[in-house]
């Protein structure tokens, strides 16, 4: 989602006012499903956090999620979330809780008074920190030193590449991004599977896919580091890969992951670069996005 947002703006099409007004619905989305998983987590957080006093506010936001995610909010709604904010217990957990969830959650919290605003327009941070859909295909046309390159940004999961991978027989380069806190952390549909794992046999079925054609660029960015630089001091790396014997040092840990995952390449005539990286300013993005051209670039003229 931060690569198809700069890549927007390099294009020259920064987000007008109208398509941030548009995605003030995703925003309230995303608090409610940032707030479902929290809640879940802090009941079973081992230190033992509950909401005593705001269990009733908690309940009120479910019951009305469908109206929130509509734009929808009523005083009661608005005061139960502001009660949550700062509910002892729940302040808490943000300070020692490590996933994305918790990441993404702190963040809305911290704006939610302007969240919440019927003049809410997300800015260009807010655009970091959205969730993207579970599926969905968006391009962008940006120019470089006068050739002009294509992005197709695919947000979906694994079930459904049979959908699309067809169209993308004559790509030059493909993007992958994937989350370096996703290792301990267990699939929603499917408990007994970790997050990271379905990523790598994600990964590993687009490396070796036939439908790309002559594709020789495989570009792999292992984004979050800076949450994984955390979690990986309390939570180790074995829960995934019980073959590390490492330490906890957070870029030996995440350089295995980068392993592990270059491994899963098993086409002699493709080439993995991969990235560790936290995505989460422009220029840290621009920095990506850059390397990618370059590197298409070559690829192209060879």
């Amino acid at each position: 989602m931060e690569l198809f947002y700069y890549l927007r703006s390099l294009s020259g099409r920064d987000l007008s006012d109208e398509d941030r007004v548009l995605l003030r619905l995703p925003f309230l989305a995303q608090i409610v499903l940032s707030l479902k998983k929290l809640l879940r987590d802090l009941g079973n957080f081992e230190e033992g956090f509950n909401l005593e006093n705001t269990i009733e506010d908690a309940q009120l936001i479910f019951r009305n999620a469908d109206q929130i995610k509509q734009g929808n909010l009523s005083t009661k709604v608005i005061a139960a979330l502001k009660n949550l904010r700062q509910d002892n217990a729940m302040q808490s957990y943000l300070k020692v809780a490590t996933d994305q969830a918790a990441d993404s959650s702190n963040y809305f919290f911290s704006s939610l008074e302007r969240l919440i605003h019927n003049n809410f327009v997300p800015s260009e941070d807010d655009m970091l920190h959205i969730k993207c859909g579970s599926c969905g295909i968006a391009e962008e046309t940006i120019t470089h030193v006068g050739d002009s390159f294509r992005f197709i940004c695919v947000f979906t999961n694994r079930s459904s590449i049979k959908k699309w991978v067809h169209f993308f027989e004559e790509v030059d380069a493909i993007i992958f991004i994937a989350s370096l806190v996703n290792y301990d952390e267990p699939l929603i549909h499917d408990p007994e599977k970790l997050r990271l794992r379905d990523d790598m046999a994600y990964f590993e079925s687009i490396c070796n896919s036939k439908w790309f054609g002559n594709c020789s660029q495989i570009v792999l960015i292992l984004n979050k580091f800076d949450l994984f630089t955390r979690k990986i001091a309390t939570s180790p790396l074995k829960i995934c890969f019980p073959d590390y014997r490492g330490s906890s040092d957070p870029m030996e840990a995440a350089q295995f992951i980068q392993k592990k995952f270059e491994a899963l390449n098993r086409n002699p005539l493709r080439t993995v670069h991969s990235y560790i990286t936290s995505v989460r300013s422009k220029d840290s993005v621009k920095e990506i996005v850059d390397a990618i051209i370059n590197l298409t670039a070559k690829s192209s003229k060879t």
